[in-house]
């Protein structure tokens, strides 16, 4: 398959723009678009693997998002029925129900995280509802109008039941993914989810991250507008050290969300993330 340029600078305050954008040899960035005006989109890794490919993450059942999926690997001369499996970090929608969509009509093999069981059973079997926590905080609080504003929200995302089923495999803690030329290793980093799994690529140098275990801030817990030097950093109060390839990545000092103990030994790597503004622009 051809490898893909692209300008990587054009995009560096807008990772939402469509296209294929290239990370490391053989692995690619497709944003995908979402039906919100606050996440726009969400990252897609393309991994060519031998004659096919394996996706970490999907996208969200949506034909907006099937359309430029469907471009961004015509791009890299491949069509969806190449996919041969999709590795999920996590149960989100945006990250997990296209993947089913298209296991439905092309047979791709669909891997997540074994803590999500409880997650897949709820989704599919009708008993979970958007927002489902946060509504019943606010009805606690009294908080009658946003109540009634975040669950007009719920009632318009689109999807049913229907988009959702169990994945082939279910990934354990530390199992290993061989794939044809390289490794992956599952890590369980719960907190965004109860099964949220990164993938590592060790000889690679990659992390796949889907939604970073720590919460990305600059000064004073917000994000910084413009990009900050690239380079090693270490994630404070972990023993983390991490080599940056995207700039505004570093972990909040005091982070301690579950998935800080589990990524505590990795070596220095570039991370991938499934939702970010400074989204790894470099090649590797």
């Amino acid at each position: 398959m051809p490898a893909v340029t692209a300008d990587a600078k054009a995009t560096r305050h807008d990772w939402t723009v469509p296209g294929v954008y290239p990370v490391a040899p053989g692995v690619h960035r497709v944003p995908l678009p979402l039906p919100s005006d606050g996440l726009r989109a969400v990252n897609v890794y393309v991994v060519e693997d031998g004659g096919g490919l394996v996706l970490i993450d999907s996208g969200w059942a949506l034909e907006q998002a099937r359309t430029a999926l469907t471009a961004a690997l015509a791009a890299l001369g491949a069509g969806l029925g190449d996919v041969r499996s999709f590795l999920v970090t996590h149960v989100h929608r945006d990250h997990y129900t296209l993947a089913v969509q298209l296991r439905r009509e092309f047979g791709s093999a669909v891997s997540l995280g074994l803590g999500e069981q409880q997650a897949i059973a709820a989704l599919s079997g009708g008993t979970a509802s958007p927002f489902a926590p946060q509504l019943a905080e606010l009805r606690a609080s009294g908080a009658v109008r946003l109540t009634q504003q975040l669950g007009d929200i719920a009632r318009s995302l689109p999807g049913d039941t229907a988009d959702w089923e169990a994945p082939d495999r279910w990934l354990t803690p530390h199992q290993e993914i061989g794939l044809t030329a390289r490794t992956l290793t599952a890590i369980a980093t719960p907190g965004h989810t109860r099964g949220h799994m990164v993938f590592r690529d060790a000889a690679g140098g990659l992390l796949f991250a889907g939604r970073w275990p720590f919460r990305l801030a600059g000064r004073g817990g917000r994000r910084e507008r413009e990009p900050r030097p690239l380079g090693r950093r270490r994630v404070p109060g972990t023993g983390i050290g991490v080599r940056v390839r995207c700039a505004g990545a570093a972990p909040r000092a005091g982070s301690r969300l579950p998935g800080a103990v589990a990524l505590r030994r990795i070596v220095p790597v570039a991370l991938t993330f499934g939702h970010h503004h400074h989204l790894c622009p470099e090649v590797a």
